[in-house]
């Protein structure tokens, strides 16, 4: 709720495959705390995901300068992902979340021809 903006991506058939967004960083308005929520769907059509990624996260970036999270550090299928849409990784936090696991801190900065 608290994300600006906020996507659904539907298959040809208009079933469900992610929603994905950014939330605003409460102290600094050019931060957007980005994430994505897959289906069981999206892991039949993973091409289609990966086509449309870094299109959308430059469409993400006309809000926000810099956008990032953390991914556990665990989940290389998650992080390959983000490689290949263009984010870096800042940090590994050896105790992060509610289970206190190994988590990657990640960015993305706007490209200087960004708005």
């Amino acid at each position: 709720a608290a994300s600006r903006p906020c996507f659904a991506v539907l298959n040809s058939a208009g079933a469900l495959l992610a929603l994905f967004g950014a939330i605003p960083d409460p102290v600094d308005t050019h931060r957007g705390k980005v994430w994505l929520l897959g289906t069981p769907e999206l892991l039949k059509q993973p091409l289609a995901l990966l086509r449309l990624s870094r299109q959308w996260t430059e469409k993400l970036h006309d809000r926000y300068a810099v956008l990032w999270n953390f991914v556990d550090a665990r989940n290389q299928a998650h992080i390959r992902w983000l490689e290949w849409c263009g984010f870096r990784f800042l940090r590994l936090v050896e105790q992060f979340g509610f289970e206190q696991r190994p988590f990657y801190e990640f960015e993305r900065v706007r490209s200087a021809g960004g708005v």
